[in-house]
């Protein structure tokens, strides 16, 4: 199935007739996700499921339920690496040291440092590399996030050709208007609203570093272009709804 995400910003795939009964939602860090997670689940009372894997890595999972909708969230390459540098999640220390010229050019190493790291035991598991950060194939770091970006799009867009229930979203035309969305996503899948549609509020919290890093990274966005338009893959991003020539 050839991917092209029009204007609207928005494709569905509905591969089954039973009625949608959970979902999941993938996507890199800062694309959204968690938004439209709580859309979907607050308006349409459908059940997340852990049941796939990971949310921001590639798709590994033996089988799909027929009554499990897959949502997948992507974001513009530059207010992406712009967040990625203010929230560097999983980033080890020496990452989250660098400058925004630094980090974006320096190969993608995450580990494990959740809180909580999805159900393992912590003593274990604190610092270990984070496996679905790496490629798939080759099991190496990515080079720089924008591979990593790369790589991971064309996995979820993979999921229009897996035979499930799917939908790909441009986070651009959810925040325009969440609510357009989520009723085109209700109309293609038949879902019925359980609650009245509210505007979801920003879900994490303001904070200094958060806004000092996001800051920096603005303002070298500017002096770092002709890097970024490198190492974007022009037909993907062009297919996705994102001119990098306009960049």
């Amino acid at each position: 199935m050839t991917v092209c995400l029009g204007p609207d910003g928005l494709v569905c795939h509905r591969a089954t007739s039973a009625s949608i009964e959970d979902f999941v939602v993938y996507g890199e860090r800062s694309s959204g996700t968690n938004v439209t997670k709580k859309v979907i689940r607050d308006v349409y009372g459908l059940r997340p499921t852990k049941a796939y894997g990971w949310k921001h890595g590639a798709p590994s999972f033996l089988s799909a339920s027929k009554r499990t909708l897959f949502v997948v969230s992507l974001r513009n390459a530059l207010d992406w690496c712009v967040s990625m540098y203010a929230k560097p999640y999983h980033a080890c220390d020496r990452l989250r040291s660098l400058d925004f010229d630094e980090f974006i050019r320096s190969p993608w190493l995450s580990v494990m440092n959740a809180p909580r790291p999805h159900g393992l035991e912590r003593e274990l598991h604190l610092d270990q590399v984070l496996q679905p950060d790496r490629h798939p194939i080759e099991g190496r770091p990515y080079q720089t996030i924008f591979e990593m970006r790369t790589l991971k799009t064309r996995s979820w867009l993979g999921l229009l050709n897996r035979g499930v229930n799917s939908v790909v979203i441009r986070h651009e035309a959810f925040q325009h208007d969440p609510k357009v969305c989520a009723k085109r996503v209700a109309e293609e899948f038949d879902l019925s609203a359980k609650r009245p549609f509210k505007k979801p509020d920003y879900i994490f919290k303001i904070r200094q570093e958060i806004e000092a890093r996001r800051a920096h990274a603005q303002e070298r966005l500017p002096h770092n272009m002709d890097f970024i338009r490198a190492q974007l893959d022009p037909k993907l991003e062009k297919a996705i709804g994102y001119d990098i020539a306009a960049l």
